[in-house]
């Protein structure tokens, strides 16, 4: 996790948390909130394809979280 950051880092990073997450999807939400809370760079593309890849019908509650959860900690 601590290269996640990385734009080269993150496509294999991406695959290796969506292997770990399809075995242990409930803690998708733990997982996507630390690096959205920790990774501020992390791109939205590659959360929203972890999210559709993991739990796909989750995708939309998830980031409308994370959007409000990002806008209420920058205030």
């Amino acid at each position: 996790m601590k290269y996640a950051t990385r734009d080269e880092q993150q496509m294999a990073i991406e695959h290796l948390l969506i292997g770990a997450l399809r075995d242990a999807p409930e803690d998708l939400h733990l997982v996507v909130y630390y690096l959205v809370q920790t990774y501020t760079h992390y791109r939205k593309k590659t959360i929203r394809e972890i999210i559709q890849e993991v739990q796909p019908e989750e995708i939309d509650t998830m980031m409308s979280q994370f959007a409000q959860d990002i806008n209420r900690v920058a205030r």
